[in-house]
């Protein structure tokens, strides 16, 4: 698996160089920083055991075409248990929070929409499809029962389309809010960090995939000043 990703990488990476180098365009290189919150959803068991707290991330990008880019990104979501999950923990005593932390690494495929404003502002739009490996694990969790020692933690692949909308403040730098959706291809399962010593979860419908989505804001910035050629 590392093998394969690796021999990607060094291909894409070389490869979006060269275009760079040949239309002389450094500008095609930015990083784009971003945080907000995400809402679980889809499967009820999971929605009812978490809420999201924060999630935060960046992204290298390379303009590979006028309208086109790729790239390489890092986030990490941070969950804590509900308190619907609390609540129906009865009579057992429960005196912290359980939590869920993500660690997300992806590859990107970007579409550029820019719109010219006027000619001292600038702002567009970007599609994404995000799709990499996830490490998750389970953190603050007490078993009931000592003879008990669950994983703790899982990994899976996932997917996230992302949508985000821009305002350039500065030749290079710009500002603006985003949209993305999480899809895990894997259910929950709260046996693994022994969850499900805590509540019935037969009252809970799980039979799809893990997933969220997240409201936030980003910024975008663009490793060389450019006269804004991204509005082409």
């Amino acid at each position: 698996m590392k093998k394969y990703f690796t021999i990607i990488l060094c291909v894409w990476y070389f490869s979006a160089v060269s275009f760079a180098q040949d239309k002389n365009q450094l500008s095609r290189f930015s990083f784009k920083g971003e945080g907000g919150i995400p809402s679980p959803i889809s499967s009820q068991a999971f929605r009812n055991t978490f809420t999201g707290e924060f999630q935060a991330g960046g992204q290298f990008n390379i303009r590979v075409h006028r309208k086109f880019y790729s790239g390489i990104g890092f986030n990490y979501a941070l969950f804590q248990t509900s308190n619907n999950f609390q609540f129906r923990i009865g009579n057992v005593s429960q005196l912290y929070n359980f939590f869920l932390r993500t660690y997300n690494t992806n590859f990107t495929l970007g579409y550029f929409m820019p719109t010219e404003t006027d000619s001292k502002f600038s702002r567009f739009g970007c599609i994404e499809l995000r799709a990499g490996y996830s490490s998750n694990l389970y953190t603050n969790v007490v078993c009931l029962y000592d003879s008990v020692h669950p994983k703790k933690q899982f990994n899976t692949v996932f997917i996230q389309p992302h949508f985000s909308y821009t305002f350039m403040v500065e030749e290079n730098l710009g500002f603006g809010g985003f949209l993305n959706y999480t899809f895990y291809l894997n259910t929950f399962d709260p046996s693994i960090a022994c969850l499900d010593e805590f509540v019935d979860y037969s009252k809970w419908r799980n039979k799809a995939n893990i997933s969220w989505v997240t409201f936030g804001l980003h910024f975008h910035w663009y490793f060389i000043r450019t006269q804004r050629d991204f509005a082409n």
